[in-house]
């Protein structure tokens, strides 16, 4: 399995590879070249920071176009943090910004937040249950070995609302 990392100039792409080598993935490259975005089995998007930065990295890199094409591929893309932010239609993160319009939907601050049911501080800082929706596969998902209920850490002030919850 080859998967690219994709280094838009955002950070973390130190423990994110170095994480992916601990849970057994080795195949793995961090690259900026669109044509290491053509060969990837997966593509992963990490990033830390504004929306605006993210993608101004990417246009400045001649990323947007690739990413699209490897989306619409059907090969697992899977974005983290601001890599996830980004996937959508539009950013509210320190002004209005547009994104990869991949998933329809906008990355807006989190103003009120319940986590199971708990009352949480904004930024929610801590452990959550992951819940992996749409298993009715109507598209491979980088989530497909996640099992329910396992435990992700989260440190974040902003949310992504969909447009359809079938995206999910």
């Amino acid at each position: 399995m080859k998967v690219t990392l994709l280094n838009f100039g955002t950070g973390n792409l130190h423990s994110f590879l170095r994480a992916l080598k601990k849970s057994g993935v080795s195949d793995v490259i961090v690259s900026s070249d669109p044509t290491d975005i053509a060969r990837a089995n997966r593509l992963f998007l990490p990033g830390i920071g504004a929306f605006k930065n993210g993608m101004q990295g990417l246009s400045e890199r001649r990323l947007i176009e690739p990413i699209a094409e490897f989306s619409a591929s059907g090969r697992p893309l899977l974005g983290i943090c601001l890599g996830m932010q980004i996937l959508g239609t539009k950013g509210f993160k320190f002004g209005e910004y547009d994104g990869l319009d991949l998933i329809q939907g906008q990355t807006v601050q989190i103003l009120k937040l319940k986590v199971d049911g708990v009352k949480r501080i904004v930024p929610f800082v801590g452990w959550s249950k992951i819940t992996v929706h749409n298993k009715t596969k109507r598209c491979p998902s980088i989530l497909d070995d996640v099992r329910e209920n396992n435990l992700i850490y989260i440190t974040h002030p902003y949310q992504f609302i969909i447009k359809n919850p079938e995206d999910l």
